[in-house]
């Protein structure tokens, strides 16, 4: 999978313990080659008690190699990660050497490594690359030499010890430039998150008891399409009884009793239930987009409701295709009819979930029925 970070941020996601704790398990690894240790993965389907662990490889910053034995199975566990221009690369390699894994266990582990590696590794490492932004003043000097000694530069403090060269002179001006505009981009972030939090609140707090639940859309994503050219037609009426014209001479009563006419009424087509399909389209820190496709196999263009269930603390900041009323952590989507053989698409945006959260909804149905993709 591709990052948007550094690889050297990676590596350490992958080996410092306070970090794997984070995204994978709490554990005691010790970067030594041959030491043994436990991983305990939490909230994590596949796994279902720690895991034994041996470091086999540890070369930094591209290849980690481990032995890893959970109940009868052991499993060489490889990840490289190669720089990329956008960041780096990152690939897992896992192997059983002592027994094999079920159909069952393998389908899970599968699903489980999607959400930690595509969810929860690049929430802890955005959150690591705000917390390595470092604004603090250069260091007093230490006494080794003067500034033109050690080549025009001041140096700081970095974590671990090491100590980071920051242009003097000519460059300090600049430097300080990027500072601030470092400083005025966290500053820009906070006073964000402050502002979603605030339009949350007012919008669950101020409604009053019994009144409808909000709805919204967002204008600037675009609509879905419908998959067929196929267009709505309202239904014809039955026709009606006529009578017959009257027979004889003009001066004679009308003769005979009007025939009715069709009684009949086209039969109408057995209902075909919608079918609904979700997808996860992107996540972030607190929050993901997700897609529904709603398909109408039926003769007739139909109506549809799909309710999607979020988890405790989401919230559908926004959606296209569709509109939505959120009551509590359900939601209901509705929108135009499907043409016969068509169908539509709508997408939503979910925020104010954990860092750590399953970033999906808990439940997804059409019309009472189930959803796909979940």
């Amino acid at each position: 999978m591709d990052l948007s970070h550094p690889a050297t941020r990676v590596w350490r996601a992958l080996t410092e313990p306070r970090l794997i704790g984070q995204w994978f398990g709490e554990t005691d690894m010790v970067p030594r080659i041959g030491s043994q240790f436990q991983l305990r993965p939490t909230d994590m389907p596949g796994f279902n008690g720690p895991v034994t662990a041996k470091l086999l490889e540890y070369g930094e910053p591209r290849r980690l190699a481990m032995e890893w034995r959970l109940d009868r199975v052991q499993t060489l566990v490889i990840y490289e990660v190669q720089p990329t221009d956008a960041g780096s690369r990152l690939t897992l390699h896992q192997s059983c050497f002592v027994n094999q894994w079920y159909d069952e266990h393998r389908e899970q582990l599968e699903e489980t490594y999607e959400h930690v590696l595509t969810g929860r590794l690049p929430a802890v490492l955005d959150w690591l690359a705000f917390s390595e932004v470092d604004l603090a003043a250069p260091a007093e000097p230490d006494g080794t030499g003067s500034d033109a000694d050690r080549g025009g530069t001041d140096a700081v403090p970095r974590r671990g010890g090491a100590r980071r060269a920051l242009p003097s002179g000519p460059l300090a001006a600049l430097w300080g430039d990027r500072r601030v505009a470092v400083l005025a981009g966290v500053v820009a972030v906070v006073l964000l998150t402050v502002g979603l939090v605030a339009l949350f609140a007012a919008g669950g707090d101020d409604a009053p008891d019994g009144a409808a639940p909000t709805s919204g859309s967002v204008p600037n994503l675009p609509a879905p399409q419908a998959t067929t050219d196929a267009t709505r037609t309202s239904p014809t009426p039955p026709p009606r009884a006529v009578p017959p014209a009257p027979t004889g001479s003009p001066s004679a009563s009308p003769s005979g009793s009007p025939s009715p006419g069709g009684t009949g009424s086209p039969a109408a087509a057995a209902a075909v239930p919608l079918e609904a399909e979700f997808n996860r389209l992107s996540t972030s820190a607190f929050g993901y987009r997700g897609e529904v496709t709603v398909d109408n196999p039926g003769g007739a263009s139909a109506r549809w409701s799909v309710t999607i269930t979020l988890t405790d603390s989401g919230t559908v900041t926004g959606a296209s295709g569709a509109q939505y009323n959120q009551d509590g952590q359900t939601v209901t989507f509705t929108g135009a009819a499907v043409p016969a053989n068509g169908s539509a698409r709508f997408r939503f945006d979910v925020g104010g979930e954990s860092m750590f959260g399953p970033k999906r909804p808990s439940a997804c149905t059409i019309d009472g029925r189930p959803c796909s993709g979940l």
